[in-house]
């Protein structure tokens, strides 16, 4: 019956423990919070195996608007956008969502021409290499040539397009 009682009183104690705490990280709150936001993820905190307490909760928080600070910005979108990567401009606010999404097109649009750019360049090469193989004068000579002259001349449009998105990096002052 002793047993019983102490049972009882333990688990009506161990009720009254603080909320679970298995899943919290062991690093710092605030540099946590900080981190997934500059990374453009969504709050992993507060989560069912790792409740926090209103002081944590504060920390946590703080960090990631720092972070989201760092990542709602038109550079960060240019960056992304020239790496290849997506944006997550549902974090930001609606301003800085703005922002980010333009900095993302300029960086994504960037990527692209440069891309298409450097294609067209090794095409370009590729059939010039295949008219050097035939004699002077043959007319399918001349027809490789001419489109190898084409895909330069397309090459050249891309890089028009690149040094302007270059220019509004250079006023932006996004290198």
């Amino acid at each position: 019956m002793r047993h019983l009682l102490l049972l009882a009183v333990m688990l009506i104690l161990g009720a009254c423990a603080r909320p679970e705490r298995v899943g919290c990280p062991a690093q710092k709150l605030a540099d946590i919070g900080r981190d997934e936001a500059t990374r453009g993820l969504a709050e992993s905190l507060p989560k069912a195996d790792c409740a926090l307490d209103a002081a944590e909760l504060e920390l946590y928080r703080k960090g990631r608007e720092e972070g989201l600070a760092r990542y709602c910005t038109a550079h960060r979108g240019y960056q992304l956008g020239l790496d290849g990567k997506a944006i997550n401009d549902k974090l930001c606010a609606e301003d800085a969502a703005r922002e980010l999404h333009r900095g993302f097109e300029i960086g994504d649009n960037l990527r692209s021409h440069l891309r298409q750019r450097d294609d067209l360049l090794n095409e370009a090469r590729n059939i010039e290499r295949a008219a050097a193989a035939l004699p002077e004068g043959l007319a399918e000579r001349r027809k490789l040539e001419d489109e190898a002259a084409g895909k330069r001349f397309d090459a050249r449009q891309h890089e028009n397009d690149v040094e302007a998105l270059r220019g509004i990096v250079a006023v932006e002052r996004w290198r």
